[in-house]
């Protein structure tokens, strides 16, 4: 069954979850090191499908991209990921993704 995923980048670890097949629940799947983001996900998307990547676009509290969110829009983190995988990529406001994720069903 198809899967999404749950990217809470950041710039020296990243953050995934991921949902049940049935898309009702997300958790934690695990903390890699950005570096290795791509190909865990390459290597995750082998033995299930991913069909969207939700990516946490982290904002200060005056809704200014932070730190985190200006290197990951430099280093199109996000398309580079979709893009090796086949899938789309939405982004959301990092606050609780694992929540939102849910909510795309």
């Amino acid at each position: 069954m198809d899967r999404l995923i749950g990217i809470d980048y950041g710039k020296r670890r990243t953050g995934i979850s991921v949902s049940d097949p049935l898309r009702i629940f997300a958790s934690a799947l695990d903390t890699v090191d950005t570096p290795k983001l791509i190909d865990f996900l390459k290597n995750y998307a082998k033995e299930e499908t991913i069909i969207r990547f939700v990516v946490g676009y982290p904002v200060n509290m005056d809704g200014k991209p932070s730190e985190a969110g200006e290197c990951m829009i430099s280093s199109k983190i996000a398309e580079e990921t979709g893009a090796s995988v086949g899938s789309t990529v939405q982004f959301t406001i990092a606050d609780g993704i694992s929540f939102r994720i849910r909510a795309l069903k």
